[in-house]
């Protein structure tokens, strides 16, 4: 497995087969094999479903020798990966998928197969590949099973590394440890003999994992080590602060609930710390693995969102997110429990005739009806009640980060749907980033595209022959596109300001245009620019916000306790363009 081209597709397979896209990372399937070698390869449909493959009845430590076929070809698959026939389609699952749910058992028993967790192991398998990624933030919904995850991770990568640290974190420190208690110590006892690497820690270790040896006789690593050697592998918790894990080499991490953070604690600076851990010198060596469901923002939330908002891959630079992480969500409807039919496939929309599911009952309405009615029921109780299950089993990652309904004076609900459109629809077409220039001071404005640096974003520029409109009236230059649109500006007033002082805002929206040329080719009601910026002088933010008052011929809506805009206006002679 490599990585092929670092610029785009990121490939878990060397022989190159389907490719999926999942979350803009291009994934390339290995070859399906011969029908001998698939799993589930029945005749009957209704017979084509995962199945576990049971360890042989008569496997013991005493009779180990005599099953080695069997042995040998369950680390064939716990390397590479298994083919099985789902409902007669060949499902491809990773290695570490096939370990999950074939040989570690949770608290519900083998865990089941499901597609929203095939998808989510093929991106985890691309994060681990790709060397410019530290690893997966995720959001999720409860009870998804995150957790039992991470600590099947950490045990499939702890058996397969000589000499190697793997780190576990939760919010708090009695966090991590009742992780390691009973998440992960369980599933390492649940494993086969032949998978359990011999420890030092003994029969109830309380803060570490000590391999000394692999279980994996004949076997080679991933780093190329024999297994029959020493591995002299640790996974142990840490206390949650600040300065966890500093100064170690972490191969992988878990770090459980990182969206419920204790205040005193900030995210940014203990991520700094973390980050650093997975690397050596700038390559990076370790990855992590940080899912969540979120905390109202004022708990731990407002953290996680910077985190995971920067992992995105669309903030890619040169191949790398601005925290090396990639971030990934899961919606509430998909593959909620109760609406997963036998091939594992979430019931999201309501179906045209029953469904059998998993578990033998009939699903006769989808999971997104359901989690509505939910909704329905807790808005009954308050609206606190109703904003906190929405943020619980969210359908989008705004949902997951509505801020604190406990304490909320206004209408939350409002106020999160219009953050929520603020972010994802005010600039949804294909956006471009420039400055303003005056090509002659007071009367032509121009726009210069800087894709990377530009302190201005819009969607749309205006025809060459409205650009720089206004009409003089009593001797005062004003905007002769007023009707097309406006803009909003929040302004400040002073060059230094304590901590740096916040940004300036400007935003451009279009009206409902009626009655004028179709050639102006404007949107209706769209915000078509974004500044946010803090320009060294208070002076130069002004003039910024005049250049992009004049260039598309709008008036200025501001603050008006905030004089120092409409002065700077008045004296270039601009203050028609101000409109309080």
């Amino acid at each position: 497995m490599e990585v092929f081209n670092e610029d785009n597709p990121i490939q878990i397979s060397t022989s190159k087969g389907e490719n999926i896209n999942i979350l803009g990372v291009s994934i390339f399937l290995p070859k399906k094999p011969p029908k001998s070698q698939i799993l589930s390869c029945s005749s009957s449909l209704k017979k084509q479903v995962w199945t576990r493959v049971p360890q042989p009845k008569g496997l013991k430590k005493e009779t180990k020798d005599e099953y080695s076929e069997y042995i040998e070809k369950e680390l064939d698959r716990i390397d590479d990966g298994v083919w099985f026939m789902n409902n007669g389609e060949p499902v491809y699952i990773t290695g570490l998928h096939f370990y999950y749910i074939n040989h570690v058992k949770i608290d519900s028993g083998y865990p089941e197969f499901r597609e929203r967790d095939r998808k989510f192991f093929y991106f985890w398998e691309a994060a681990v590949i790709y060397k410019k990624c530290t690893g997966v933030t995720l959001v999720k919904p409860r009870r998804m099973g995150a957790s039992w995850f991470g600590g099947a991770l950490l045990l499939y990568y702890g058996s397969r590394v000589r000499g190697a640290l793997l780190g576990i974190l939760s919010k708090r420190g009695k966090d991590a440890k009742s992780f390691f208690k009973k998440k992960l110590f369980r599933e390492f006892k649940s494993l086969p003999f032949w998978l359990q690497p011999t420890t030092s820690t003994g029969t109830n270790p309380t803060s570490s994992l000590n391999f000394e040896e692999s279980a994996r006789r004949g076997k080679e690593t991933s780093e190329g080590v024999d297994e029959s050697e020493a591995l002299d592998t640790i996974i142990e918790w840490q206390e949650t602060t600040e300065n966890s894990f500093d100064g170690e080499k972490l191969y992988r991490l878990m770090f459980d609930e990182v969206g419920k953070l204790p205040k005193e604690i900030s995210l940014e600076t203990l991520w700094e710390v973390l980050s650093k851990t997975l690397y050596v010198g700038l390559r990076i060596v370790g990855k992590a693995f940080l899912p969540s469901t979120v905390n109202d923002l004022d708990s731990g939330g407002e953290q996680f969102k910077v985190l995971f908002m920067a992992s995105r891959i669309s903030e890619m630079i040169e191949g790398k997110t601005p925290t090396g992480l990639w971030s990934y969500f899961v919606p509430a409807y998909d593959g909620l429990d109760g609406f997963i039919d036998i091939y594992g496939r979430s019931v999201i929309e309501d179906p045209l005739e029953p469904i059998m599911g998993m578990h033998g009952e009939l699903i006769i309405e989808g999971s997104k009806r359901a989690l509505l009615r939910e909704r329905e029921l807790k808005k009954k109780i308050s609206k606190k009640a109703y904003l906190e299950n929405v943020r619980q089993y969210p359908f989008t990652i705004e949902e997951a980060f509505y801020f604190n309904a406990n304490t909320a004076t206004l209408d939350t609900e409002k106020i999160a749907q219009q953050i929520s459109y603020n972010e994802n629809e005010m600039l949804v077409d294909e956006s471009k980033r420039g400055d303003l220039i005056w090509v002659e001071k007071d009367k032509e404005v121009r726009w210069i595209p800087n894709p990377e640096n530009g302190r201005f974003k819009t969607t749309w520029l205006p025809p060459k022959h409205i650009q720089n409109n206004y009409y003089m009236k009593n001797g005062r230059k004003k905007p002769s596109n007023f009707m097309l649109g406006a803009f909003g500006v929040d302004p400040y007033e002073t060059d230094v300001a304590q901590g740096g002082g916040s940004d300036g805002g400007l935003h451009g929206h279009t009206k409902k245009v009626t009655n004028v040329s179709e050639d102006y080719h404007v949107p209706h009601y769209k915000c078509f620019l974004e500044y946010i910026e803090r320009p060294p002088t208070v002076a130069e933010f002004f003039e910024d916000c005049l250049k992009a008052s004049f260039f598309w011929g709008m008036p200025i809506l501001f603050e008006n306790n905030k004089y120092g805009l409409a002065r700077f206006f008045e004296k270039r002679g601009f203050i028609e363009y101000i409109s309080i």
